[in-house]
């Protein structure tokens, strides 16, 4: 097996991977960590500590919240996604990334919006707002 072949199965691979992740919802990890919802706008948290993984699609797809995330934008794609972190320069760098990440997983950027105020210095909220697209 040629050297590009060798690198081309093994992309196609981790994509094989990244993708039975993200439409299986029985691979939720072991973490301890259970998707926070606020009854009231169904709101969803990322805490700070949830977020110190190794940066990857699947570690980040493996987070329940972030999972949770993806999925619904998935199931109706016109959906925006209001984002609301911490403010400060922190919070700004931490949303930032996060932003890139989602559009990485396959969420456009302008689906996205970046609001702050979460309440909490170390959690990102997200609220999935429907449209009438």
């Amino acid at each position: 097996m040629k050297k590009s072949e060798c690198t081309l199965t093994r992309a196609c691979s981790a994509w094989t991977s990244l993708i039975l992740i993200f439409f299986s919802a029985t691979c939720l990890p072991a973490t301890g960590y259970a998707i926070e919802s606020t009854a009231a706008n169904d709101e969803l948290v990322l805490h700070a500590e949830q977020w110190e993984v190794d940066r990857a699609g699947d570690s980040l797809l493996a987070l329940p919240v972030l999972q949770h995330v993806v999925n619904a934008w998935a199931a109706h794609p016109h959906q925006k996604i209001e984002l609301r972190y911490p403010g400060g320069e922190d919070g700004e760098l931490w949303v930032a990334e996060l932003k890139d990440w989602l559009v990485s997983l396959g969420i456009a950027s302008k689906y996205m919006t970046a609001v702050p105020g979460s309440g909490e210095a170390d959690a990102i909220r997200f609220q999935i707002i429907q449209t009438g697209d």
